[in-house]
């Protein structure tokens, strides 16, 4: 397949919710500010084990197929989380994809602690997915925090993940699925959501390797 016929980008998630989220948030190329391009979102069989054990290995496979490469996986549950670090991770995982023809094309992305990180630093986002008021969520994050014993403020930082299906199963009695995160991520603030690192660097990655000029107007 010659260079011009490739897709843009391949994106190897962990997971149904961070695939879900990829697929929404790249179609969002203004917001972005980037061009429109083409690209498929692919999730590992294997989890977030799976990308740290051959999630590499296994894009290797699609080498002639697109131009660059993302992995994304979650720091927790990744089972290297209480032996290195989440940069030593992605130091890992970059070095394996230099091995295996993706060197100066590829990001290699883990989110600490998980993937609903990002979700927490839209709420608007949150309040208008659950159709809830403001008051609501901090009541529940307060008695949240209370039961759990962890410091104010704490929850969201600390367990997003716990966090969100909290709310979601436990208060308002509602099932989760990959659509919740589609959903979510079509209307958030990309511009928030850079506040976490691991999004930040996709972000960076996307405008370097198909850049558009940006401007904050680009950002909704």
């Amino acid at each position: 397949m010659s260079r011009s016929n490739k897709g843009n980008l391949l994106v190897l998630t962990a997971d149904a919710d961070a695939k879900a989220v990829m697929e929404s948030v790249l179609q969002r190329h203004q917001s972005l500010g980037i061009r429109k391009i083409t690209f498929n979102v692919e999730r590992h069989s294997g989890r977030d084990p799976g990308i740290m054990k051959d999630g590499p290995e296994f894009t290797r496979f699609y080498r002639n197929e697109f131009e660059r490469v993302i992995l994304l996986w979650d720091y927790i549950g990744c089972g290297w989380e209480n032996r290195i670090d989440a940069s030593a991770c992605e130091a890992q995982i970059r070095k394996r994809l230099a091995g295996v023809t993706w060197k100066n094309r590829s990001v290699a992305v883990v989110i600490v602690p998980e993937l609903e990180a990002w979700l927490w630093t839209n709420r608007a986002s949150l309040r208008k997915h659950w159709k809830v008021t403001n008051k609501l969520i901090d009541r529940v994050i307060s008695e949240y925090e209370s039961n759990t014993g962890l410091k104010s403020g704490m929850a969201v930082k600390e367990q997003p993940k716990e966090l969100f299906e909290h709310i979601q199963l436990r208060e308002l009695h509602r099932t989760i699925s990959p659509r919740d995160f589609s959903e979510i991520a079509s209307s958030a603030s990309l511009h928030d959501w850079e506040s976490c690192g691991s999004f930040h660097s996709i972000v960076t990655a996307l405008r370097t390797w198909f850049s558009k000029k940006v401007t904050r107007s680009h950002f909704r």
